[in-house]
């Protein structure tokens, strides 16, 4: 009965070994699959001052993560994802590692005597957690009230349609900012028969619904962005010759002050061809400025301290991934650099 007992007490401690072990198999191939995608490497990363390696790892690299896209214009992180307006394709996109590249928004153009279809550009979400968009084509600010309903919140100053909204920024307060180029600002076209308004402008939309003219005085404003601390409004500015970063103290009602010379950035794209797009800015302050050349980052103090070099001219950035990611758009291409 020992012997018998003995047995049975062994088969069972090897059947308890043989159950644990189909266990632990499917947890070992779990950890296999968690091991990051790799994307290819595009561009390269080029330190000028010791303060960008406080930004960047030495190991950085530019990796690209998606591509075509006909004209991407802005990109905006939310939650887990990235999305990108194709002004070419009048499609908002969505992107994440585990899903990849699709389809968000499919957008309608309203307004009438278009001759090109120009679609989407600037993208903030609102205070309320509903998506706002620049429609660049169809000269007006929307706001999605459903998975394919969309109201307009501001179209016209003055009686006159606007040229053609591009860049967006919210405050704090639920205000939203926006930039008003030449219309058709993608050719940088200031004198087209469709253009109502006689100047390009920075505007407010109020958390109440009214439309605020903050200034007049920019030849072709672009991007915009709040300091960290929401007290200068940072703007991208452009004329046939000149490039700037143009910066404005917010008053305590939210209009401007008078603008500050920020940063030249004429020598820097003056053999460049192209335009300047969108702005970000993260926690530190840092500015990073989508440009001919790629990105290029400069300091809160106003000092260019380094750059990214994109294999195409780099048309907008956004800070996501809990401030860990830097996301870069170009004409047909996302890519990313680790923070």
């Amino acid at each position: 009965m020992n012997t018998v007992k003995k047995i049975n007490q062994a088969i069972l401690v090897m059947w308890v070994f043989i159950f644990v072990s189909t266990l632990q198999t499917p947890a070992s191939t779990k950890k296999q699959t968690k091991e990051p995608h790799l994307f290819p490497q595009y561009g390269k990363i080029e330190k000028i001052d010791d303060q960008f390696a406080e930004i960047f790892k030495p190991t950085a690299i530019v990796e690209k993560v998606s591509e075509g896209f006909i004209c991407a214009q802005s990109c905006l992180w939310t939650r887990d994802s990235v999305l990108v307006s194709d002004t070419g394709s009048n499609i908002i996109y969505c992107w994440n590692e585990k899903k990849g590249l699709g389809a968000f928004q499919r957008l309608r153009v309203y307004s009438t005597g278009l001759k090109q279809l120009y679609g989407p550009a600037g993208l903030i979400v609102d205070q309320s957690g509903k998506l706002v968009v620049c429609h660049h084509g169809d000269r007006r600010i929307l706001r999605k009230e459903s998975s394919s309903s969309f109201v307009s919140i501001a179209e016209y100053f003055n009686w006159c349609r606007f040229n053609g909204p591009y860049g967006i920024v919210r405050k704090s307060n639920g205000d939203i900012y926006f930039t008003d180029p030449p219309f058709d600002s993608i050719k940088q076209c200031d004198t087209v028969p469709s253009k109502e308004l006689i100047f390009n402008g920075v505007y407010r939309i109020t958390k109440n619904g009214f439309v605020d003219l903050l200034t007049s005085k920019l030849n072709s404003p672009m991007g915009l962005a709040f300091s960290t601390d929401e007290n200068y409004l940072y703007v991208l500015n452009q004329g046939e010759v000149k490039y700037e970063i143009v910066r404005f103290p917010i008053k305590k009602d939210g209009t401007l002050e008078k603008p500050e010379m920020f940063y030249d950035l004429t020598s820097i794209l003056k053999d460049k061809k192209g335009q300047l797009g969108g702005v970000a800015v993260d926690k530190q302050g840092n500015l990073y400025v989508a440009a001919p050349p790629g990105i290029l980052v400069i300091s809160k103090e106003g000092k260019h301290i380094g750059s990214i070099l994109t294999d195409a001219q780099a048309t907008s950035c956004a800070i996501g991934d809990n401030g860990k990611t830097l996301f870069i758009i170009t004409c047909n291409s996302l890519y990313r650099v680790k923070l």
